[in-house]
């Protein structure tokens, strides 16, 4: 099957992605970028270009003629995410679609048409059906077809508009176009010219090896690929499959029950496909769209991996009665926007259950509360006591295990450490009395010393007053505590505390 590759190319993606979302269509809009410590237009919408602005002018130039400017920085990684999702749209076309880096403001997409053209009326149908998809999301489109990436790239962008070289015939129709349609370095096209190689067909009248020993071997490559004398394959994205369902309603529903009735039809579909193919699902969103136009969404997350139709839906509950219904919704679409693999299980002696159901508790309460709310503790490798644990999101993170055994009992609660006001601070023993939070306590057990020293290799400000002996001390009012004395602080200083408390045991 001979190889046909349709080249579109996408003048002003930044500008035209940007105005999608801009509530003034009207107004003139401008991408600017920081080139050489200036600012300059890299991308207009058509109302700015009609008004003689170009892209490359300096931002100050470009308001001294159109002070109505209306600008918006160059956001190059959602200009990207937009031209992949274009490439996605355009798999309804071909299977092997490839989208190029984002070069400035513009943006290319690449599709093998071999053995696709017939089914949209050949290559001139095919085209026209690109052109008439790409227009009414708001996008202009040049078009190039050829035998070859690099004529396919040419003709898009110097052949005019929609131009298509016959198969076979792609060297004759390239000829006759600009060295620059090969896509090669400005200077290396300046230098070109000037020395009176204007058009392809002058360049390749040449020896290969002396043009690559003057304008470089990656000139020569530019050419051979054009012309099909060196292969260029394309790179093809992946085929995105999304694990979404979706119902269409015979009439608009706007009552919360309706809309959880239709929710649980679309989860047993969707649950079924993930247990067919071995996966569990992450986040879920729905989405619904009311009668008037609108629409509206919410979603959820997992602790885990799951395909539980009936867990799932509990989870939605809260979301689905905060949707706006408007004048009634008409259709509803439930996707798995975050899967991974998951493997049916045999329960053994309940520990399974267990887990799962501490694992439903656990995304009840971070989609109420957030995920970033819920935390589980792992041990981590020092003696010092407040940097023994580590604190990981329980979303991304299993229990931990083979916590150490500590030389000490532990306080469940830690804080500060709080300095205590105690009678006589030259003591190495607990005090007998002191003051903490404007109370006032009397000891009448204590348990130590445990002396701890810090890591040197470490400068944490909190230990810099040295070692410390903590003690395990009972009050007459029933609590206990953890307190430690700084036996390395001067006794003459009066700046610093020397008795601290640190924690609170059960």
């Amino acid at each position: 099957m001979k190889r046909r590759v349709i080249c579109i190319w996408l003048p002003h993606l930044a500008a035209e992605r940007t105005l999608k979302n801009a509530p003034d269509r009207d107004r003139p809009l401008g991408i600017v970028s920081e080139v050489s410590g200036g600012l300059k237009l890299c991308s207009l919408n058509t109302v700015a270009r009609k008004a003689g602005l170009t892209c490359g002018m300096a931002l100050a130039d470009a308001r001294a003629i159109l002070p109505g400017l209306a600008t918006v920085p160059q956001d190059a990684e959602r200009d990207g995410a937009f031209l992949r999702a274009l490439g996605r749209w355009l798999q309804r076309f071909s299977p092997s679609v490839a989208p190029e880096r984002m070069t400035g403001s513009d943006g290319t997409l690449l599709l093998d048409a071999g053995g696709c053209a017939h089914l949209f009326g050949g290559e001139v149908g095919m085209i026209a059906e690109i052109g008439d998809g790409l227009a009414r999301f708001g996008l202009t489109a040049r078009q190039g077809v050829a035998d070859t990436r690099g004529g396919a790239w040419a003709l898009a962008r110097f052949g005019g508009e929609n131009r298509i070289a016959p198969p076979g015939e792609t060297r004759r129709v390239l000829e006759p176009l600009p060295v620059a349609a090969l896509g090669i370095d400005a200077q290396v096209c300046a230098d070109l010219t000037r020395i009176g190689l204007k058009s392809i067909r002058d360049m390749a009248a040449l020896p290969r090896a002396s043009v690559a020993k003057r304008f470089g071997v990656e000139t020569v490559k530019r050419l051979d690929r054009a012309l099909g004398v060196e292969a260029d394959p394309l790179a093809p994205m992946a085929q995105a499959t999304p694990h979404a369902v979706r119902m269409s309603l015979p009439e608009p529903v706007a009552t919360t029950d309706a809309v959880a009735g239709a929710l649980d039809r679309l989860l047993e579909r969707l649950c079924a496909r993930l247990e067919r193919e071995g996966l569990g699902a992450r986040r879920l969103e729905l989405t619904v769209r009311r009668a008037d136009g609108g629409s509206d969404s919410t979603g959820i997350g997992l602790m885990r991996p799951g395909r539980d139709a009936g867990m799932i839906a509990r989870l939605f509950e809260r979301g689905v009665a905060d949707l706006d219904a408007g004048f009634g919704i008409d259709v509803i679409r439930l996707e798995a926007t975050g899967i991974e693999p998951l493997v049916a299980a045999q329960v053994v002696s309940g520990e399974a259950t267990r887990g799962e159901a501490l694992d439903d508790v656990l995304s009840r309460i971070v989609n109420r509360i957030g995920f970033e709310a819920v935390i589980r503790v792992a041990p981590a490798t020092s003696h010092i006591p407040e940097r023994s644990w580590i604190r990981h999101s329980a979303a991304h993170s299993d229990p931990a295990t083979g916590w150490p055994r500590p030389p000490a009992p532990r306080p469940i609660t830690m804080l500060g450490p709080d300095p205590l006001t105690v009678e006589v601070t030259q003591t190495r023993t607990p005090p007998v009395r002191f003051v903490w939070q404007r109370h006032c306590y009397e000891v009448v057990r204590t348990f130590g010393p445990e002396r701890i020293t810090p890591e040197w290799w470490l400068d944490d400000p909190a230990w810099r007053t040295g070692l410390r002996d903590y003690w395990r001390i009972e009050t007459t009012c029933a609590r206990r505590l953890w307190v430690f004395h700084t036996p390395e602080v001067p006794p003459e200083s009066t700046a610093l505390s020397r008795w601290y408390i640190h924690g609170i045991f059960a």
